[in-house]
């Protein structure tokens, strides 16, 4: 037990700056709470309280807790002191006897393991994040009348029967709070109960005056050393906590302590208690971690972390890995609108998806199309082209953008000094920060309300829509024809939606996107009735979304890491504001530029005007009708190349993609000098144009074909030229060269799946389909570890020098096995990233 008033049992530690975590803009929260509970400044009536309440969607009892400074140091001395025995217990127990726990545990069965959580903890909430449905409940109005008191569901969500009688959650736990101090548990600890804060299900005390903080040695109460209103503006600073939330962190880890101490006397029970920690029971070295990321048969690696994540040790930013995960998605944007300018089908397949996830399609209450329908075909898909080709290379200077950003900022963090102040540290980084920091707010709102509309657009869920004063062509308006039943699958999954996107009124801003992404992704794993309400369009921009939710996210670690002042943020933000315009120009060129008129003259894709025959067999009338498509296509982007030359000639970045350099274009028929056998070979050989995006879904019945090579006139004097073709199905001339080539040894396995994705056209059949299994067994063999991090959208990260950046792939759904078409688009996109080709791939 440390002494409180002197020297503590643990190193002097600060409670961290827990109000960095709710983001720059949570000032205003806390504001309010200081309106409802701060009679020194704002002495409010309870008809004034309640409807605060009732305007964020909770409600209020009429009590509000005025605390003394005796009476805050009263609670501050009672919970550290049953703080500090629980995890001196824990902090001799776990070392001696972690291994016993572990098996023990692992050997019982769920029910059994149930059985002991709820003789522990008799009203343990029973599912998966209590706190989210309770709300939901209350938004629902369903809620009863007595589980308003239930404040657990609150303080402790992720203490539940669903989650912890799983083998691992319980004994991470055990492992993390047993070998670290509680002060490393703060920021997280606070994270837990962010979502009764935000929605006042939880009113922190606040004591009189408001200038009393709770910093330095763990609990004590002290005076703030700024003046007065500076910390009660501040509510949470870098030196402590203010008294109200400090004694509400107090009481969530003086319950959790117990809980756990009581859980583990459960286990050893058989061990006397007075003997545990004696001699005859060593301090023994640290066994293996029982997370599921250990093992060698999970894929999963990525989402199983978030879900082990709340009962690990909290992490600490990474900036590193963000910068990899942003610049393997700026390849991929890349690679996109190069596959829009090469191949036909895949930009008729991109703008038909583009059109069925537009607002347009929603009918109004009388079933009446809306009016921007009603001014001509040509006219809608002048704008779906606009729309389509707009987007993909918006998304290349958005990400270009944010990487630029994010790897100034990290150059910036690398320059920290062992030893600073925090205040010229964080001077010195604050303007990288903040422009990260409103890019990010910008592009993610965008992105957000693009997928929004496009989720309730789909063919699937547009008939539960209905669009309102549909008479304006430039105004949509969506709303839902009739609510689900409450507690239903899809009322679950219309709440989750509608808070991830802003709306409903709880505060989600506060909260942090990625908690209720992490909650969709659970909830689209467990539900398939849900998951099915998804198409590959929604699921793929859903992805993009919480890549940019990670990147707000580790900007929130860094806050926590540093405690920084939010404040000093707030108002340099303020400061900054400038248009986007004026700091985006080129963002700004492609919104401005009108070049939509006119486009669809060179094929609309409903009307079957672009034809690319690739699943017909290769001959000359099939050769001529792709040729002609590929010209159609061509002349489309010459168009806009003129019409955004003024915009985008200064920028390299787009100006290489509008390009036609290293375009691949089909050859002219020539009828070939071989066997009708070889013919019938090679029409069962399929072509793809190179660097496909394997995220979008293949055409319908599409299957493209690899020309074969010409067998022109052989030159029978001088030195004949050795024919081939690379990985994108082009005619190339060999180089005569000594270099030696690299040659990569893999298993067995590992061969079938890369001959599988370099096949050639050496006159075999074509392979059959990839188990998802192998294909990731094979990118492993080379060095990539891989994590899921959204719904099918994984990225595969270089562990080792055989590769120089990450590459992202979206797995094949419903079936988890990829087709030969899409393995020869996985194969050409590594072919370009890596130069991996056929040959280069060995038997070990």
């Amino acid at each position: 037990m440390p002494d409180l008033h002197g020297t503590p049992a643990i190193a002097p530690t600060k409670m961290a700056c827990a109000s960095a975590r709710m983001g720059i803009r949570s000032v205003e929260l806390y504001a309010l709470l200081d309106m409802a509970a701060d009679p020194t400044r704002h002495p409010p009536g309870p008809e004034c309280i309640r409807g605060i309440f009732s305007m964020l969607g909770g409600s209020f009892d009429g009590k509000l807790n005025y605390l003394s400074p005796q009476a805050v140091q009263k609670k501050t001395l009672e919970h550290t002191k049953r703080i500090f025995e629980n995890w001196s217990w824990l902090r001799d127990v776990i070392p001696r006897h972690e291994d016993v726990v572990q098996r023990r545990w692992l050997k019982k069965s769920p029910n059994k393991r149930g059985t002991l959580l709820t003789h522990v903890w008799p009203d343990i909430p029973t599912g998966h994040r209590p706190d989210l449905y309770a709300i939901m409940e209350i938004m629902a109005n369903v809620r009863g009348a007595g589980h308003a008191a239930r404040r657990e569901v609150y303080l402790w969500p992720h203490l539940n029967l669903e989650d912890l009688v799983k083998p691992e959650p319980l004994l991470l736990m055990l492992n993390a709070r047993g070998r670290n101090y509680p002060d490393a548990f703060v920021n997280s600890d606070f994270d837990a109960c962010r979502i009764g804060l935000s929605d006042l299900q939880l009113v922190p005390a606040n004591p009189v005056p408001s200038s009393l903080c709770m910093q330095c040695f763990y609990g004590q109460l002290s005076y703030c050393l700024h003046d007065e209103g500076r910390c009660r503006d501040r509510k949470l600073c870098a030196e402590g906590v203010v008294p109200g939330l400090g004694l509400l962190l107090l009481d969530i880890q003086d319950w959790l302590y117990h809980f756990l101490v009581q859980c583990s006397r459960a286990i050893l029970h058989d061990i006397p208690q007075n003997d545990i920690i004696a001699a005859n029971f060593p301090v023994r070295p640290e066994p293996p971690s029982v997370s599921a990321t250990c093992r060698a048969d999970i894929l999963d690696a990525f989402s199983i972390a978030v879900q082990e994540a709340p009962y690990r040790l909290p992490a600490d930013f990474n900036l590193n890995r963000l910068e990899a995960v942003v610049s393997a998605r700026l390849a991929a944007a890349k690679d996109h609108v190069f596959a829009l300018r090469e191949d036909p089908g895949y930009f008729a397949h991109t703008i038909l998806g583009c059109k069925e996830h537009n607002n347009a399609n929603v009918l109004d209450l009388a079933g009446n199309p809306h009016a921007s329908l009603l001014q001509g075909d040509a006219h809608m898909w002048d704008h779906e082209i606009h729309r389509s080709i707009g987007e993909a290379l918006e998304a290349v200077v958005m990400w270009h953008t944010l990487l630029q950003q994010i790897v100034a900022f990290r150059s910036r963090v690398a320059k920290k000094p062992a030893y600073h102040c925090d205040n010229c540290f964080w001077s010195d980084t604050l303007d990288a920060f903040v422009e990260l920091d409103k890019d990010l707010d910008r592009f993610l709102k965008e992105l957000m309300q693009r997928t929004y509309d496009g989720f309730y657009s789909s063919p699937i869920m547009r008939s539960t829509q209905c669009c309102i004063d549909g008479s304006d062509p430039e105004h949509f308006s969506l709303h839902y024809r009739k609510p689900y039943q409450p507690g239903t699958v899809m009322s679950k999954l219309q709440f989750i939606h509608n808070v991830l996107y802003t709306k409903v009124p709880i505060g989600s801003l506060d909260l942090g996107r990625k908690v209720f992404l992490d909650e969709l992704d659970l909830f689209l794993k467990k539900q398939p009735e849900a998951r099915q309400k998804f198409t590959s369009w929604t699921l793929s921009h859903l992805a993009y979304v919480y890549l940019l939710s990670d990147c707000a996210e580790q900007l929130r670690l860094y806050l926590v890491s540093e405690s920084c002042d939010d404040s000093l943020i707030a108002k340099k933000v303020a400061a900054s504001e400038t248009d986007e315009y004026q700091r985006h120009p080129l963002l700004a060129s492609l919104k401005n530029c009108h070049w939509c008129h006119g486009l669809s003259s060179f094929g609309k894709p409903s009307k079957n005007q672009v034809q690319y025959p690739a699943d017909k067999p290769h001959n000359k009338r099939n050769t001529d009708i792709k040729m002609q498509a590929k010209k159609r296509l061509d002349y489309l982007w010459d168009d806009l190349r003129r019409s955004l030359k003024k915009n985008v000639e200064s920028s390299p970045l787009l100006g290489d993609l509008l390009s036609q350099n290293g375009l691949v274009r089909t050859e002219s028929w020539v009828e070939p000098l071989c066997s009708k056998k070889k013919d019938r070979l090679a029409a069962q050989v399929s072509f793809e144009p190179a660097y496909l995006l394997p995220h979008t879904a293949p055409v319908a019945n599409a299957r493209s074909e690899i020309l074969l090579p010409s067998r022109g006139k052989v030159k029978t004097r001088g030195t004949p030229i050795s024919q081939s073709f690379d990985a994108a199905g082009s005619m190339i001339e060999e180089e005569q060269t000594d270099a030696p080539r690299q040659v990569f040894k893999v298993k067995d396995r590992a061969l079938r799946v890369f001959k599988t994705l370099f096949h050639d056209d050496s006159g075999e059949a074509s392979p059959g389909e990839i188990p998802w299994t192998d294909f990731c067994f094979a990118m492993a063999s080379m060095g990539f570890a891989h994590g899921k991090l959204f719904g099918s959208f994984w990225n595969f990260h270089p562990t080792d020098e055989k590769a120089h950046r990450s590459i992202q792939f979206h797995e094949p759904h419903p079936v988890a096995k990829l087709p030969y078409i899409t393995a020869k688009r996985f194969g050409r996109r590594l072919n370009r990233a890596f130069g991996w080709t056929a040959n280069m791939f060995t038997l070990a």
